[in-house]
């Protein structure tokens, strides 16, 4: 029996069941056939490049669906998921489940957030300029000249570190050894 080509608003029509990545690409291949249009048709309402499409829902798909894609194509096509039980897998795997511990306060436990500086450049930049303002000059200043090393490949001994922050007792005069005194070691 053919699908009415505009279903009432409220009701939902059930296109495919799906339980792997696989049902879920020949679902939209399925409905792209009933809706008697073209992959490239739906690239360009959903705003993808040419034939990329094709790329996610062939049978060996090249690419995958991501977040962004995903939703771009479902809305392309007028589809939504919905999740619904399967009462004959969740009768089968219920006597394995274990069952989850009560907070003393009795809320759910917050999974605990990392937050990592390396996906949030505008929390790097504000905790960076707020440690140089905890910082002395002093100790600014040591930071620079490790990083330089660092940037150059030099790594000082530790009697050449000492070498530098004691004054030279030989000659008296209180001055540091040139570099030639320094035995540098490199990386």
């Amino acid at each position: 029996m053919p699908r009415p080509s505009n279903p009432p608003p409220n009701e939902t029509i059930v296109i495919a069941e799906i339980r792997e990545y696989g049902d879920f690409t020949a679902a939209i291949r399925k409905w792209i056939l009933e809706l008697d249009t073209t992959y490239e048709c739906i690239d360009e309402i959903a705003g993808l490049q040419d034939r990329y499409l094709s790329k996610l829902i062939q049978k060996s798909p090249v690419r995958n669906f991501g977040p962004g894609t995903l939703s771009c194509v479902l809305g392309a096509l007028g589809v939504k998921l919905l999740l619904a039980i399967d009462t004959e897998q969740l009768a089968k795997l219920r006597p394995r489940y274990v069952p989850r511990r009560k907070h003393a306060c009795g809320r759910m436990l917050a999974m605990k957030r990392h937050n990592s500086l390396r996906f949030n450049a505008k929390l790097a930049q504000l905790l960076a300029h707020r440690r140089t303002l905890l910082l002395t000059p002093g100790q600014r200043k040591e930071i620079a000249r490790k990083a330089a090393r660092l940037r150059w490949g030099l790594a000082l001994t530790r009697r050449a570190l000492k070498q530098i922050e004691q004054p030279d007792q030989r000659s008296g005069n209180g001055r540091a050894p040139g570099r030639n005194a320094i035995k540098l070691r490199h990386r």
